[in-house]
Parts: structure tokens; sequence; C-alpha cells
């Protein structure tokens, strides 16, 4: 069948889409994802429809699959059988390749369908593969049959609703790469909860599903009428099915591994699946392609732009965070920097103030100083007794000049200190509460003085050497 527009368009968009991931980062995620678009456009390209055969455990799965290949090919049991899905696909020859995920080397066996049913039974089954234990990744059948052809690929799939509550997981994540499949519900047991339960995760998952009712034998004709009503007001309530729900009655066990020509096969009922739901597919191949791979090319893109967005938002997160805490230094800065300067145009008005301070000192204590001065000075002169002692006043008056200064110059710079450690004091508390502020805002220590009043000291006058005139005072004789 020629490939269609849609498809052809389909194509050209992974093909881009390829393209593109070739640039991504070679992690392991994007790497799944690249390998899982190349598949998805290699099926395409092929026409490879993908078909999963679903169903609870024991409702005949491997007995209908046989059937519907018209060769006793997959091992069967009334015990939960499959644990790792099984792929069969055309092949001129029967053969039967097993594959690992821990690295071993691949089990290929051909010939008679017995040889291959043993070897599944040794690699699938639950019974000698418990878990999957062996690390099997995959099972893959080739065989001729004409089901089989232009591309048609069977899945037989894990029971769900076992106590092997694995292969209900193993069976949802096949779907992901499905195109349609067929529910397998059994005549032996009305529709269950568990069925209904997994129903709703293979209707989300699965773009075409057709539902095959098996072991139709077991019921004669009114039961089948009755159950088979059932079933379907069951679905309908369930999922709103606004076109109804169609089941496909079969008996696959009465085909009892015999060729797809015999009347059995439509006696069966496989015939009308086979043309009715295989020849649909296949008519419709390339549009359910296309539908099926959109959806699962969309979510593969999907993946990879939620991948790529969560590295950028990595990459991206801590250099908002520098730039952010970059732009709170700025703006603490400047603030710093309006306080400093305030503090700074403070200092030259309190500087000033000192200057004018010390004058007033100076000033109105001067006419003290000379009282006094004068005052101790008569004293001396009366005391004198006349000129000839003019040695001895003179160097009484040096020691009287320099006691009444050294006492000035104590008071002096005693008053001054009062002021200067005031201002010290104030100063040193601005310069605690903003180093405070900037650790707070930052988050880092600021290495800073922290015992600053003990260094007002170190801004006041010192008295401790007393005062002296810078040369030596001469006086005449009085």
């Amino acid at each position: 069948m020629p490939e269609t527009a849609e498809s052809l368009f389909i194509d050209t968009i992974i093909d881009n889409a390829l393209t593109l991931c070739r640039e991504l980062p070679e992690t392991s995620g994007h790497l799944l994802l690249s390998r899982n678009i190349r598949d998805l456009r290699d099926r395409l390209s092929h026409g490879r429809l993908h078909i999963a055969v679903l169903g609870q455990f024991n409702r005949g799965k491997s007995t209908f699959i046989n059937a519907l290949l018209g060769k006793e090919i997959l091992p069967t049991s009334v015990l939960p059988i499959t644990s790792v899905p099984t792929v069969i696909s055309y092949g001129e020859e029967n053969e039967c390749v097993i594959s690992f995920s821990d690295k071993k080397e691949d089990v290929v066996i051909s010939g008679e369908p017995e040889k291959i049913m043993t070897l599944l039974k040794t690699y699938v089954s639950e019974k000698n593969n418990p878990k999957n234990h062996r690390c099997v990744s995959e099972a893959v059948v080739r065989c001729k049959s004409s089901l089989l052809g232009h591309g048609t690929v069977i899945i037989d799939t894990p029971g769900f609703g076992s106590t092997f509550t694995h292969n209900t997981k193993t069976t949802l994540d096949i779907l992901a790469s499905c195109d349609a499949a067929l529910f397998l519900l059994s005549a032996d047991l009305p529709i269950t909860q568990v069925e209904v339960d997994f129903l709703k995760s293979v209707i989300k998952t699965v773009p075409r599903l057709f539902f095959i009712y098996n072991k139709i034998d077991l019921l004669n004709k009114k039961e089948l009428e009755i159950s088979e009503q059932f079933i379907k007001d069951t679905l309908i309530k369930t999922f709103d099915f606004s076109l109804g729900v169609r089941l496909f009655p079969v008996s696959a066990k009465i085909m009892g591994g015999k060729e797809r020509e015999c009347d059995l096969f439509k006696k069966s009922g496989l015939a009308a699946v086979e043309k009715e739901i295989i020849e649909f597919l296949l008519r419709e191949k390339y549009f359910t392609l296309s539908e099926a791979l959109t959806g699962k090319f969309k979510d593969a893109l999907t993946q990879i732009l939620d991948a790529l967005e969560k590295s950028r938002d990595e990459i991206v997160r801590p250099i908002n965070e520098i730039k952010e805490k970059l732009d709170q230094i700025d703006s603490l800065e400047k603030r710093v920097n309006n306080e400093m300067s305030k503090a700074l145009s403070l200092s030259e008005v309190e500087e000033t103030a000192l200057y004018e301070y010390g004058d007033k000192l100076l000033t109105m204590n001067k006419e003290r100083v000379h009282t006094i001065a004068l005052n101790r000075l008569n004293k001396l002169l009366d005391s004198s007794g006349g000129n000839k002692q003019h040695t001895i006043i003179n160097s009484a008056l040096i020691q009287l000049v320099e006691e009444i200064f050294g006492r000035m110059f104590v008071y002096f710079v005693n008053e001054q200190n009062k002021p200067l450690r005031k201002a010290a004091a104030a100063h040193i508390r601005e310069i605690v509460k903003l180093s405070e502020k900037v650790e707070t805002e930052l988050g880092i220590p600021v290495d800073i003085e922290r015992n600053l009043t003990s260094k007002i000291e170190d801004v006041e006058i010192d008295v401790s050497d007393g005062w002296g005139p810078k040369t030596p005072f001469e006086f005449a004789s009085p």
C-alpha cells in the first residue's frame, strides 16, 4: 500500500527531529528517547503494526495466538505462564531468539514449533524464570503465517491480575510501543473488577482496542447472549463508549493446533477476528500507524523537552541566584556608600564643632588663667625680697608658668575628649549596625573588629605625657 501524505509528513517531522536529536547531550535518557524515535521512524517506513494481546491470567492468550497463527508454537498452561513478553513476526523459517539485558549471548534455535515451545518454556514461563531472574530482555519468534504478512507483529503479554504483580507492570510497559490491542475476556468468568481497573490504564495508552470474548464453547446460546450483554453494559457504563461495544466471540481451544485453512477456523470465530480486525488494521495500517506513532512521537519529544528544560533550569538556576545576589550586593553597596557618605559628612561637621568647642574653651578660660597667673606672680614678687634674688625668681616664674599651663592642658584635653568620645561611640554603633545589616542581607560574615568600643581610646587626646613648651621659657629679670 502506498504511503499516505500524512505518513510522509510524519516521516519528514521525525527525520527533522532525529537530526536535532544528534545535537542533544549524550545522556542515557536522551539516547534512549532518540533510539525510541528512530524505532518509530523504522516502524513507519517498514509499515510494522504492533498488536498486543492482553488479558487477565488464564484467559487463554497464548492459546488464542496459536489458533490465529495456525501453529502450536507458544507454550500454554492453566497457570500463569508468560513472565516475559513474546514478539511474534513473520519469517520464512520457524525461529526463536532470546536476548538478555545482562549482555549474555543470545540463545537462538530454529526448527519445529515443538523445539521453540520448549525454549520459550525455559526462558519465558513464570515457573522456570520467576520474576525474570534470567534477565531476558526480549523473546522473538518468527514463523511463516499469512497472519503476519504485511508487517503485522503480534505481542503475547504477561497476564495481569495474578499473584505475580510484576507481570502487570511488564504488560503496562509494553503498551507504550503498541499500536492496537486485542483484549481477551473469557466466558468462564464474566468481566472482573481487576479487568475494569486494568482497562483504565490500557485505554489511556493504546489508540485502537478490540474486545475478544474467548471460551464461548463453555456456554449455550442463551447463556452467551446474557453474558455478552452484561459485559457490554459494564464497559459502556464504566467507559462511556458512545458508539457502543462490540465483542468478537471465539473458541480458540477448538482449533487444537490445526491449520488456519480448515473449516474450524471460521467456526471458531477466529476468521471474523482476522477479517474484521487484522485486515481492517492492515487496510488502515498507515493511518493506524501514523495515529499511534504520532502520539508516541509527541510523548518522546515531550520527554526530551522536559529533560532539556530541567537541564536548562539546573544550569540557569545558579546563574539567576548569582545575578540576584549581585543585584542584592549592588543595592546594598549603594546603601552602605550612602550611609558612609552621611557619616563622613557628619564627621566633618563634628571636626569643625570640636575646633570651635576648643576655641570656646580657650576663650572662656583665658581671663581665669590670666588672673591666676597674675596673682601667683604678685605673691612670688612679694616674697622675693628685691632684685637680688632674680635668678630664683626667674626659675620660680618658669615653674609657675609650666604648672599653670600643665593644669590647663589636662583640663582642656579632658574637656575636649568628652565630645570626641561621644562622637566616636556614635560612629562605632553605626559601623556595627551597618556590618550586621550586610551580614543579614548577604548571609556571609563581615570581617570587622567587634569590640570597637575599646578602640575609642585610640581617638582620644593623650594626657599621660603631660604638657611642656617646645622651647624652654626664658624671662628677663623682673
